[in-house]
C-alpha cells in the first residue's frame, strides 16, 4: 500500500512526474537454476512472502509506467552489508554473536536443494558503498523503464564471512549447522552486465575490505535507547539472541 500511495502521488506531479527508483531484491529469482541471475530470467515462482512482495512491487511499478508514462527503475539488491546495515542481516548478527560468545547458525544445503551441489550457501555479498554508487548512477541514467541487478558479481561461501568477522573481531565463532529452511535459497549470483553497460556500474569493494570497514564501525556503534513501550521485534537481534542471520 505504501508503494501504491507513493506512485499515486507521483503520477499527479505536473508537468512531468518525477523519476522513481524502488528497491527490489535478489530474492525474486527464487530457486532459478540459470546462474548467474539475469534480469531477463523468469521470476514467476517466489518461494517466500518477502520475494512475493518484491515481485508485486515490480508488477505494480510496470503498471504505473504503462498507464501514466512514468519513468521507473527497479534495483535488485544482492546481499547488501556494511555500516548502518539492518541488524537482522548476517554480518551484524554474527558480529554481535561472536563478540558476545553466543552461537550462530550456519545453514547448509543438500545436493538436491543446491541443484546437485551440496554444502554451504553462496551469497553475492555487496558492500553498501557500491550499492549507493549504483543508486546514484540509476538516478542519473533515468531509464524510461528498467530493472537492474546491483551486486558484486562474485558469490562467496557464507563461511568466508564468518572467518573474516573472526579475524577482524579477534574471536572465534561458535557455529551451529542446520539445514536450509523453507523460503531460503542455496545461491545468489548477480549478472551485472546490464548495469555495467547502461549505468557504468563498477563495484569496487572486496569482501575483505568491506568486512574490515563494517567491523570498524560495529565496534564503535552504540544503539539508540528506545522508549520502554516501543520495540522493533522484527529487526531487533536481542529479541532472538543467538539466532540465525538472514543472508538472502
Amino acid at each position: 500500500m505504501c508503494t501504491i500511495r507513493l506512485l499515486e502521488q507521483a503520477k499527479m506531479v505536473k508537468p512531468v512526474p518525477p523519476v522513481i527508483l524502488y528497491a527490489s531484491s535478489s530474492s525474486v529469482y527464487g530457486r532459478n537454476v540459470s546462474i548467474p541471475f539475469k534480469e531477463t530470467a523468469v521470476t514467476n515462482k517466489p518461494i517466500s512472502i518477502y520475494a512475493a512482495t518484491k515481485l508485486a512491487t515490480e508488477h505494480v511499478a510496470h503498471a504505473y509506467h504503462s498507464l501514466y508514462n512514468m519513468r521507473i527503475t527497479g534495483l535488485r539488491f544482492f546481499t547488501v552489508y556494511g555500516p548502518m546495515g539492518r541488524p537482522d542481516m548476517a554480518a551484524w548478527m554474527w558480529a554481535k554473536n561472536i563478540s558476545n560468545g553466543d552461537a550462530l547458525t550456519l545453514y547448509e544445503v543438500s545436493g538436491a536443494a543446491a541443484g546437485g551441489r551440496g554444502g554451504e550457501l553462496l551469497r553475492d555479498f555487496t558492500f553498501i558503498d557500491d550499492i549507493v554508487m549504483g543508486v546514484v548512477l540509476a538516478i542519473e541514467y533515468s531509464a524510461d523503464y528498467a530493472i537492474f541487478n546491483l551486486g558484486r558479481g562474485q558469490p562467496q561461501n557464507v563461511s568466508l564471512l564468518i572467518r573474516m568477522l573472526e579475524a577482524e573481531l579477534g574471536k572465534k565463532a561458535l557455529i551451529l549447522r542446520n539445514p536450509l529452511p523453507a523460503g531460503d535459497v542455496a545461491v545468489t549470483f548477480a549478472d551485472t552486465s546490464l548495469a555495467r553497460k547502461c549505468l557504468g556500474y563498477e563495484p569496487k569493494v572486496s569482501i575483505k575490505e568491506g568486512v574490515r570497514s563494517f567491523v570498524k564501525w560495529f565496534k564503535q556503534y552504540s544503539p539508540p535507547k528506545l522508549p520502554r513501550n516501543l520495540t522493533y521485534v522484527n529487526i531487533d537481534p536481542d529479541s532472538h539472541p543467538g539466532s540465525l542471520g538472514i543472508v538472502a
